[in-house]
Order: structure tokens, then C-alpha cells, then sequence
């Protein structure tokens, strides 16, 4: 059994079904396209709506929709304008931004954690934050609230979760950190993912492949949750992983403009039956 597994802390998405001005593009989790659905786990649809200008809309391979926004070209990574919509796991607004003609993002800009409350808001001129800006805690009351010109923060304020002024910015985490450091994280997830794939080898005797993307958010408790892997392994071993991931502790969450938030996680897996030994990231 060969177990190959390609560790990311961040995401993005896409092949190719068209009909009058729409085509279909399937992804990869590290953003290029591919022909193979068996390789993609994010799609996107592509609506030409003018010669310049392209409604774009990417789905996770569920079916649930992750933004929608509008580019002057069909590659929108370099040329997206007008408005963008990210939407989070329970399908409410993320963030909403806006993009100039240069691809730039200029104006509001603000968002939403998964509770509803706010994360923050302020106003970017051609891509750097200007201005008055608000950073939120998770449970809605105001951390940070500062001015920038030319994306450099001039003068800030802080405040604890109950609201009370605080004298210095606590000390950022740019990502959330497992104690003991990430490789004690990786050995238990390779004994996870053996106990995973022993199990797949005693069933399935020819070979096979499973190329699957295991996401999780780590709270701002240091908990795991929303534990989401690929519903083309079987319901078995899916729920192994899940549950196994829960039961991984040691995280800090994530520290940034003086407040705890949510830090998001991709593992994509390809499982390989061969006559090799295991190995993993």
C-alpha cells in the first residue's frame, strides 16, 4: 500500500463542458485545470455575458457554491472586476469586495465569520488599505480599530473581548500552531491515514486510486470541526478520518489584528494500492 499525500494550507480551483456561452472547468486543489474529474475537487462555470466581460462562479465538487464575482477575461486571476461574493460552509456571505479595471481591489471591503458576526471592514484605493479600518473578535465586539495609508498602519487602538482598551496589540500567529510543532501533527495524521488505508486494503483486492481533499477548520478554542473529506472514498473510512481528525488535540488557533480567528485547512490524499510500502508528506 502507497499512500501519497500532498499537505496545503490554502486553496483555490479547474476542464471543459460548454454550451452556447458557458463553459465548465474542473480544477485541481492547487488551481489548474484538468480534463479528469477523477483529479479535479473544485469546478467552475464560465458565462460570457459580453465580449469583455465573464460571469464567474466556482463550486466545490459537492455542488455547493464557494464565490461568484466577474472578470474582463476567462482567466479572471488577473483581470476580475466589479464585485465578488465569497460564501461560507453554510452558504451565507464570507466577505464581499470590489475590483477596478486594473484588476485592483478598490473600495469597501468586509466580512462575516460563520456566526454571523463581523470580521471586519474598511476600504482599499488600488489594492492597499487607506483609511479607517475595524477588526472584529469572534464574539462581535471590536479588536482592532486602526488607520492605514498605503496599506502601513499609521495609529491603532485595541481592545480585549469584553471590550476593555488594551495597551498593545497581543502577538500574531500568522496560522494556527499544533504544539509540538507540525511534523508531531503529520505523525499522527500518517497513523490515521494507515489505520485508513489497512482498512481499504482488506476490502479491495485489485488496485485502485482515491484522490481526495480532507479540509477542517481549526476554531478560535483551538478545536477542531467541520471536518469535510470527499464522498468518493466510502462512508467507512470517511467517517475514520473525520473522527480522527477531531480527536487530534494540541492546536492554538490563529492570531491576527489582535483577535483569535478561524484558520481553514486542505489536505489533498491520493490513495494508492501498489506493492510498495507506505509513504506519506
Amino acid at each position: 500500500m502507497r499512500i501519497f499525500i500532498y499537505y496545503i494550507l490554502f486553496f483555490f480551483s479547474v476542464s471543459v463542458f460548454s454550451q452556447k456561452d458557458t463553459v465548465i472547468q474542473y480544477i485541481t486543489y492547487k488551481g489548474l485545470p484538468t480534463k479528469k474529474l477523477s483529479n479535479a475537487h473544485f469546478y467552475q462555470v464560465q458565462t460570457k455575458e459580453s465580449d469583455s466581460l465573464y460571469k464567474m462562479m466556482q463550486f466545490k465538487k459537492s455542488g455547493k457554491l464557494m464565490w461568484v464575482g466577474y472578470s474582463t477575461t476567462p482567466d479572471h486571476k488577473n483581470s476580475k472586476i466589479g464585485q465578488m461574493i465569497d460564501f461560507d460552509r453554510n452558504d451565507s456571505i464570507r466577505s464581499i469586495r470590489f475590483f477596478n479595471k486594473q484588476g485592483k481591489i478598490h473600495g469597501k471591503a468586509q466580512a462575516w465569520f460563520d456566526n454571523r458576526k463581523k470580521n471586519y471592514e474598511g476600504r482599499f484605493i488600488n489594492g492597499k488599505r487607506e483609511g479607517l479600518w475595524r477588526y472584529y473578535h469572534y464574539n462581535g465586539r471590536i479588536a482592532q480599530q486602526g488607520f492605514f495609508k498605503n496599506d502601513s498602519l499609521v495609529k491603532a487602538a485595541y481592545f480585549d473581548e469584553e471590550g476593555n482598551k488594551m495597551p498593545s496589540c497581543m502577538e500574531c500567529r500568522d496560522n494556527a500552531e499544533f504544539k509540538g510543532g507540525m511534523n508531531k501533527f503529520r505523525r499522527e495524521f500518517r497513523k490515521l491515514m494507515k489505520r485508513v488505508s489497512d482498512d481499504i486494503s482488506k476490502r479491495i483486492k485489485s488496485r485502485y486510486q482515491f484522490k481526495i481533499l480532507i479540509t477542517f477548520i481549526i476554531e478560535v478554542d483551538g478545536k477542531v470541526r467541520y471536518v469535510e473529506v470527499d464522498e468518493s472514498l466510502p462512508l467507512q473510512n470517511r467517517l475514520t478520518i473525520i473522527n480522527g481528525i477531531k480527536n487530534i488535540e494540541g492546536w492554538q488557533p490563529k492570531i491576527v489584528h489582535n483577535r483569535k480567528v478561524p484558520s481553514y485547512f486542505r489536505i489533498p490524499v491520493t490513495l494508492t494500492k501498489d506493492e510498495q510500502d507506505f509513504e506519506t508528506f
